[in-house]
């Protein structure tokens, strides 16, 4: 295992200048004979076009009648998994939340 990481990274310093994406052929290569997973996480958050009210004691944010939604990065970082299984980079797209029952329409959200 080691050599072929060691012959990996040769081709990429001797071709990487020269043919400009040659080191992601190489790589798709590589990962049609042995796929990963990848494991996205998500978090929700207040929308972030809603204002945020704060609690009268100051202690806190108001969250109970603001609509929740999937942070945009975590919303990226789906899509660009699913852009990766699409190009047969990785085989499988895992997406894990973790907080109360309304996750489960974040993770909808990102299905």
């Amino acid at each position: 295992m080691e050599r072929s990481v060691m012959k990996g990274k040769w081709w990429i310093n001797r071709y990487w200048k020269k043919q400009k994406g040659f080191w992601l052929i190489a790589f798709s290569k590589y990962m049609k004979e042995s796929p990963m997973k990848a494991l996205v996480c998500v978090k929700q958050v207040v929308d972030h076009n809603v204002r945020i009210r704060i609690k009268r004691d100051h202690s806190d944010v108001d969250i109970s009648d603001s609509k929740l939604s999937i942070n945009p990065f975590d919303e990226i970082a789906v899509e660009e998994a699913v852009r990766l299984k699409e190009r047969g980079l990785i085989s499988e797209v895992v997406v894990v939340s973790i907080g109360n029952t309304g996750v489960g329409d974040v993770l909808r959200t990102a299905l």
